[in-house]
């Protein structure tokens, strides 16, 4: 008897460490990741307020997804599947508003700002490089024209470079149709 109290001891404990373990759910209006609240979707199903672009290591192909179906939800577990935010901005009428961040590792590495208006790229887009300012691009006579920090004279010099706004973004492993 002892043996088996101990047995289910065990199981309410690694039980109670995974469900705590649990940091990414995607409800039918709204997702959160670690415990907070962000994706929403009001009555009309537009995208509102906080939104986190999340993206999962495509290098772990096993995946497990339990859904209850009365509450209709999708649990991952953050030990199984290496979710991580690569975004983050404003939903206004299911458009991109305002400047949205770039970058990985939950965006403690900051990438790139991209500011929105109605859900078009509007000029600069600024990126980093180790959060330092590194390449900005401006929208001038219908094309993009890029400039180079130069931290010795604190400001952008001509690159005279071929860049794409997807080149830079691919050079981060970011896909730019996510962006766009």
């Amino acid at each position: 008897m002892k043996a088996i109290l101990t047995i289910l001891a065990t199981i309410a404990i690694f039980t109670t460490a995974n469900a705590q373990k649990k940091n990414v759910i995607f409800y039918k209006d709204y997702t959160t990741f670690k415990g907070e609240e962000f994706n929403k979707t009001n009555a009309a199903k537009q995208k509102t307020g906080t939104w986190l672009k999340l993206k999962m290591d495509t290098l772990h192909k096993k995946v497990v997804l339990t859904t209850d179906d009365e509450k209709n939800v999708t649990e991952t577990d953050l030990n199984k599947y290496n979710w991580e935010v690569i975004g983050k901005g404003e939903y206004a009428k299911n458009m991109r508003q305002g400047k949205w961040i770039y970058g990985y590792n939950d965006l403690a590495v900051h990438f790139a700002d991209v500011n929105y208006v109605n859900d078009l790229i509007v000029s600069p887009v600024v990126f980093y490089d180790e959060s330092m300012p590194w390449i900005k691009a401006e929208w001038i006579n219908n094309k993009w024209f890029y400039t180079l920090w130069d931290d010795d004279i604190k400001k952008y010099i001509d690159t005279h470079q071929k860049n794409t706004l997807e080149k830079l973004f691919l050079s981060k492993g970011i896909d730019f149709n996510d962006v766009k």
